[in-house]
C-alpha cells in the first residue's frame, strides 16, 4: 500500500499540467462533489471527481465493498480516519481502527477491499479540495450478486458514537442510513 501511494504521488507530481488542470476544477466551486468523468465497462466502473469540504466539515465514516480508490488533497488540509473491516453481521460492522492522520496538499489516501476499506475525512484550517478516483467492481461497476441477491456496492455508514470496544483498537458499531450519517456526523470532532 505505501508503494502504491508513492507511485500515485510520483505520477501526480510528474506532470505539472495535470496538477494545474485538476486545480482549475476547484476554482470558485463549492459543490460537495464535482463530477469530472466516468468510464463504465461490463464489470467495472472508473469515476473521477473533486470533493469539496468546508472548514470543519466531515465526510462520515463509511465502508466500501468491491472497489479501489485513491484521493489526493489538491488544496487545504484534512484529517483522515481509517479502519479495516473485520465482519458485517446483523446490521453491525466490526473493524480495526487506525490512528487519525493529517493530510496536507498533495498527500494521498488509498483505500481498497482488504486495506483501509473504511474511512472518513474532514477539512481543517480552512476548506479542502480532494481529487477522488475510484474503480468499482461488479456488473456495470455497480451491482454484485451476493448470496443470490443483487446488491448495489454503495457505501455503508457507521454509527461510530454508538460503538463498543471489543479489544485493543477493535470495535463493533451499528450501520446507519446515509441520511442519519449526514445528520449526525458532518461536523468534525477533534
Amino acid at each position: 500500500p505505501d508503494e502504491a501511494k508513492k507511485k500515485v504521488n510520483d505520477l501526480f507530481h510528474s506532470n505539472k499540467n495535470l496538477q494545474i488542470q485538476f486545480k482549475e476544477l476547484t476554482k470558485n466551486s463549492k459543490l460537495s462533489w464535482k463530477f469530472i468523468g466516468n468510464k463504465v465497462g461490463l464489470f467495472k466502473r472508473i469515476r473521477f471527481g473533486v470533493i469539496y469540504l468546508e472548514d470543519q466539515e466531515y465526510e462520515p465514516l463509511h465502508y466500501h465493498d468491491g472497489f479501489i480508490s485513491f484521493q489526493i488533497v489538491l488544496h487545504g488540509s484534512c484529517v483522515l480516519d481509517e479502519c479495516d473491516k473485520l465482519e458485517i453481521k446483523d446490521n453491525n460492522i466490526s473493524y480495526k481502527k487506525h490512528n487519525r492522520v493529517t493530510l496536507n496538499e498533495n498527500d494521498v489516501m488509498l483505500n481498497y477491499s482488504q486495506y483501509r476499506d473504511i474511512h472518513g475525512f474532514g477539512a481543517i484550517n480552512g476548506p479542502a479540495y480532494i481529487l477522488s478516483i475510484g474503480k468499482y467492481y461488479g456488473f456495470l461497476g455497480k451491482f454484485k450478486i451476493f448470496k443470490t441477491k443483487l446488491k448495489t456496492n454503495n457505501r455503508l455508514y457507521i454509527d461510530s458514537s454508538n460503538s463498543n470496544k471489543i479489544s485493543e483498537n477493535t470495535y463493533v458499531s451499528p450501520l446507519i442510513s446515509e441520511e442519519e450519517a449526514y445528520k449526525k456526523y458532518t461536523k468534525l470532532e477533534m
